[in-house]
């Protein structure tokens, strides 16, 4: 599978400013790197791929917790990491309550979580496990992107595939044992049930 290039007066550019109010640069994304931002995929990519793309967030009403195996992922020490995350996570973090402890990164927050509200990015909904996840591509602007745009750049581009591609998606379903097919019937699975989810909870947040 290819990547998918952002068109800056496209209908996606335009979704990401109307409902998310960002301005989005002209640029590609892979459909891997996509893919790997699905936290409901993290399993796929271990029993495929022998790493998983997420790793668990334990979330408390004013803390939350990172297994400090994340310090290795992203090539990064304690200290930088933790100026990473208040820099430029969408979460209010206590700097004064960060320790590390049994094997944890765990992060004090200024305010309590609200439970009808969801977490900010980085951190994606696992609608499968009802548990929050963190993307393990720390360089990849697709991180930072709500999952409702990186379902619609999946999908744009499968559609796109299909149209155009005929004989590469002919030889997809010839070859059962490709090595995308199940990362395909996994993403159209997680889209049909999630998108929903995710349209019902932009609407409440709106509303609200």
């Amino acid at each position: 599978m290819d990547e998918v290039k952002i068109q800056r007066n496209g209908l996606f550019t335009h979704l990401a400013t109307k409902m998310f109010h960002m301005k989005l640069p002209e640029e590609k994304h892979s459909m891997l790197a996509l893919l790997k931002e699905i936290p409901e995929l993290s399993s796929l990519f271990k029993r495929m791929k022998g790493q998983a793309s997420q790793l668990p967030v334990y979330l408390h009403k004013e803390s939350f917790h990172i297994s400090h195996t994340v310090l290795d992922h992203y090539h990064m020490t304690k200290e930088r990491f933790i100026q990473q995350a208040i820099g430029k996570w969408q979460i209010p973090i206590d700097l004064k309550s960060v320790v590390e402890e049994d094997k944890l990164i765990k992060f004090g927050l200024r305010e309590p979580l609200d439970e009808h509200k969801s977490i900010g990015l980085p951190f994606r909904y696992d609608y499968r496990s009802g548990t929050y996840t963190l993307s393990m591509q720390k360089d990849e602007p697709s991180q930072m992107l709500p999952d409702m745009l990186i379902l619609y750049l999946l999908l744009y581009n499968l559609s796109m595939i299909a149209r155009y591609e005929i004989d590469w998606w002919t030889e997809l379903f010839k070859e059962m044992g490709h090595q995308d097919l199940p990362f395909i019937k996994g993403l159209m699975e997680i889209a049909e049930n999630k998108i929903p989810l995710l349209i019902g909870e932009w609407l409440s947040e709106k509303d609200g």
